[in-house]
Formats: C-alpha cells, sequence, structure tokens
C-alpha cells in the first residue's frame, strides 16, 4: 500500500519541491494550496484546495495521511503563522500522520557565531517571533503526544519556483541583464540552500523515526560570501554583473515613504555579517548529500529563462 503524502503549501518554493521529489520517488501525494490550482506539477499528483486558517480545511485536506508536510507561509501578516500551523496541527492529528515542519532560521535573531540547533531564540523582528511560535507549537504538540513531529530548517532558498530571494538576488534580473538591488555587504559568509535539497533533507525527516521530536538544519553546500554566490550566477546567465547595494541608513529613509521596503529591514542584520548554519547534526545522523551551487545555479537559470519565455 502506497501511503499518502500531504503537502500543506504545495504551490511555494518549498512545498513545490517536496511535491516534485515525492512525486519523483513513486509516492501518492497530495498538494494542497488555498486556491486548489497549481500548474507544472508530475503527473498523478493530487490537487486540493484548502485555507490554511480554517481548521475544518485543513483537517479535510490531512485526511488518510501519512505524513503531513508544512510548507506553509505568510504572505504578509506575519501573525497569521501561529494559528495556521495550530489548524496544520490539528490536521496531522486527526489522520494520526507524521509532521514535518519545514522552517527558516529567523527564530535565532542575531548570531555571532554559525547557527546549532540549541541556540536559543533571540527574534530580531516580528517575523522571528511569529517563526519562533510556529515552532513552539509544533514541538509542544509533539511533546504532548498529539502528534510525532519534527522540524527542518534552512537558510535563504532558492531555485525553480523560487529563483528571487533575499538579499534581493533575483535569477530573472540577471538574465534581463537588468540592474539588481540587494541589501546588505556582499562579503560576508552566508549560507545559502538549494530549494531541492532542502526539499530531500524535510522527506528524509519524514521518513526516519530518530528525526522525531528534534530540530534540525538541513544541509547546505559550502557556505560561500553573497560576492561569490553572484559571480557563479553571473557566470551562468553570462551577463554582466551589475549589483547596487542599498545601504541601511538609506532604506531606512526610504522605508518612511514606501512601506514594501521595511521587511528588507527587518532581515537586514542577516546580510550585514557572517550568516551561516551548522548542520553536523543532520549530517551525523542521515549523511549530506548537497548539489554544488554551480549545478544549482545552472538548474535554476534553465527554469527561469524558460519561465520568462512562456509568460
Amino acid at each position: 500500500m502506497n501511503e499518502l503524502h500531504v503537502v500543506l503549501g504545495g504551490s511555494g518554493g518549498v512545498g513545490r519541491a517536496v511535491v516534485t521529489r515525492l512525486a519523483q520517488q513513486g509516492k501518492q501525494v497530495r498538494a494542497v494550496n488555498r486556491s486548489g490550482q497549481i500548474a507544472d506539477l508530475p503527473d498523478g499528483v493530487e490537487i486540493k484546495a484548502s485555507d490554511a486558517l480554517k481548521r475544518d480545511d485543513v483537517v479535510a485536506a490531512c485526511d488518510e495521511a501519512a505524513v503531513v508536510y508544512h510548507c506553509v507561509h505568510p504572505k504578509k501578516d506575519y501573525s497569521q503563522f501561529g494559528p495556521m500551523t495550530e489548524n496544520i496541527v490539528a490536521g496531522a492529528e486527526t489522520a494520526n500522520a507524521r509532521l514535518v515542519m519545514a522552517a527558516s532560521v529567523y527564530p535565532y535573531g542575531k548570531v555571532d557565531r554559525p547557527m546549532t540547533e540549541d541556540m536559543p531564540y533571540k527574534p530580531e523582528a516580528p517575523s522571528g517571533k511569529y517563526h519562533a511560535q510556529a515552532s513552539d507549537i509544533v514541538m509542544a504538540a509533539h511533546g504532548s503526544g498529539r502528534v510525532q513531529a519534527t522540524i527542518g530548517r534552512a537558510s535563504n532558498y532558492f531555485g525553480p519556483h523560487a529563483c528571487r530571494m533575499w538579499p534581493g538576488i533575483d535569477f530573472k534580473v540577471a538574465i534581463r541583464d537588468e540592474k539588481m538591488q540587494i541589501i546588505g555587504k556582499k562579503e560576508p559568509l552566508h549560507t545559502y540552500t538549494y530549494v531541492y535539497d532542502f526539499a530531500d533533507g524535510l522527506i528524509t525527516l519524514g521518513e526516519r523515526d530518530e528525526a522525531l521530536g528534534e530540530i534540525w538544519h538541513i544541509p547546505s553546500a559550502p557556505t560561500i560570501t553573497t560576492q561569490t554566490f553572484l559571480n557563479i550566477l553571473y557566470a551562468e546567465t553570462g551577463t554582466k554583473q551589475n549589483v547596487q547595494v542599498g545601504p541601511k541608513p538609506i532604506l531606512t529613509i526610504m522605508s518612511w515613504f514606501n512601506a514594501d521596503l521595511r521587511p528588507a529591514l527587518e532581515v537586514f542584520y542577516q546580510f550585514d555579517r557572517p550568516f551561516t548554519i551548522d548542520h553536523s547534526k543532520y549530517e551525523k545522523a542521515f549523511g549530506a548529500d548537497t548539489t554544488a551551487h554551480e549545478d544549482a545555479a545552472a538548474e535554476t537559470v534553465s527554469w527561469a529563462r524558460n519561465d520568462l519565455a512562456n509568460r
């Protein structure tokens, strides 16, 4: 019998990658998003509509699941993250399914060393506070016996369907040979995660009993500077590197008149100093087979070019 894997947030960058990888493995997959419409998924994937803010919707979406992947992420109102996560816990609990949450490193806030899973939460911004709250909800549900749950964290991710990321790196802008505007500094080391490496790690967590009740940092390719990442990107696009860095004082003034810039200021601390992840805990337990940045960039550029051509 092929067990059902339900991916909530199945049209997002991470969720879509999880759906794709599961389908490639021959698994029975249900991809769930709010509209019930997701283009370009592998054949055989069931698509279902569900509003993560409605508990009954989520419970119905998780029906008969063996594993539920929480890849839902609020677009703007981060205060919704907690209620969404509560509903997803209820969905997994009702289905008696294992719960795997895709999470960020926002709860750690400013760091002065490589991030490890035992670091305390010191969120720098409201978004980080709500990310931490959602993680606590999942871990508390596991601790109380409501669900068997695990959390996988990754840094800024990129890949097909996820070709724009903080600090403002945009594969399509590079392909179009336009000016790219980023925040922070290009020199500090920064961990960048290929979205399919993230997906592979989450799927492994869903399969392994020893992952349960724990938080894990998903392996990424070796940490490099943002400048090195840009060099790899532009070597693949073949366009001229034209990158403008936005200093924090200027962004702060501009944000007084443009609210869309405020999220950039909230995460600025991640890009003005080294911001790296230690994934040795995961590697010791499960191994670490990651995609080289050059190969990941090539796959992402290929997808982005095709997407631009079909618009």
